[in-house]
């Protein structure tokens, strides 16, 4: 008896184990795109497109690394010189819910901000998601952050140097504390 109480434990243990385990499957999303900016009256908007994604296994099913996503319509317009732009990727695993979720941001833009803003659809040839694995990791860096942060970085260790003691004034340069 105690056998089979183990035994039919044990089992219990590896179905819970085996339901809940994370990580991550690849599957068939439907996404678009959005761009807008604070300095300009144009939106942009991709169509919906088919990726294949990897989707969480957890209970929430979210789109992994769905930021990267992101930074490869930044990057598309920063590569075009329209810089600091906002970039929004929104999916679905139905097709049906991508268009409507699609349908209801243009009309919003289009209808009920018409006056605001100027509407422009970008097409597959101008910009086409592509596939960003989990194990990814890459930062897409913006190269004139990059360079401001090696400025900073360079006017520091000038500072640094020119005070000879690591850049604090309370503290005396090296080889003079006992004086």
């Amino acid at each position: 008896m105690r056998l089979v109480r183990y035994t039919m434990t044990f089992c219990l243990l590896l179905l819970v184990l085996a339901v809940s385990a994370k990580g991550s499957t690849k599957q068939t999303v439907y996404m678009f795109g959005f761009s807008a900016s604070f300095n300009d009256s144009i939106v942009y908007f991709t169509p919906v497109q088919q990726v294949e994604a990897y989707i969480a296994n957890d209970r929430t099913h979210f789109l992994l690394n769905r930021d990267q996503y992101s930074y490869q319509l930044r990057n598309f317009f920063d590569n075009r010189g329209q810089l600091n732009r906002t970039c929004v990727t929104v999916f679905s695993t139905d097709k049906a819910k991508a268009e409507k979720k699609y349908a209801k941001m243009k009309e919003k833009y289009t209808n009920k901000l018409k006056n605001r803003f100027e509407v422009t659809y970008l097409t597959d040839d101008d910009f086409k998601f592509t596939t960003v694995n989990p194990d990814e990791g890459v930062e897409f860096v913006n190269p004139h952050k990059a360079e401001v942060n090696a400025a900073k970085e360079n006017a520091k260790m000038a500072k640094d140097t020119r005070m000879g003691h690591g850049g604090r004034p309370d503290m005396k340069p090296a080889g003079k504390q006992g004086e």
